[in-house]
């Protein structure tokens, strides 16, 4: 199954997201190679509020603007919780991660956006070798 690159960044985003959650406020767990794990690590900043303010550099007023935006994600995905269908869990979630890029987007200036492309472009490169190296 072929999958195109918008849907490898949503599976991406999800995972990064999904993670990120239960990450907050606890360490990470070593991984395979003795160094600390990914739990605690802050990867896919563009589904991240505070790595994307960070990372975009947002003012105080763009931040207000995304918190519902971030808010629906998030409910998204606890929705999402109990789907035991997996292709079903992704089409929900590239949905609502479509629906949250086009919020950010609509934000931002010209300046930031050319810094979304390339913080998009670097999940997309993850997510391409997580692929790869066989999802590991």
């Amino acid at each position: 199954m072929k999958l195109n690159s918008f849907s490898l960044l949503c599976a991406a985003a999800f995972a990064l997201t999904a993670t990120s959650a239960l990450a907050q406020d606890k360490p990470g767990k070593p991984g395979q190679d003795g160094k600390p794990g990914q739990a605690g690590q802050r990867r896919g900043a563009a589904m991240n509020p505070k790595a994307l303010t960070k990372a975009l550099e947002l003012t105080p007023d763009q931040e207000k603007k995304l918190e519902p935006a971030f808010k629906k994600l998030t409910d998204a995905r606890k929705a999402l919780k109990d789907v035991t269908d997996a292709k079903e869990k992704r089409e929900k979630m590239a949905a609502s991660t479509k629906e949250l890029m086009k919020s950010v987007e609509e934000v931002l200036t010209p300046e930031q956006k050319v810094k979304f492309e390339e913080l998009k472009k670097k999940m997309e490169a993850g997510a391409k070798k997580k692929k790869k190296d066989g999802g590991n």
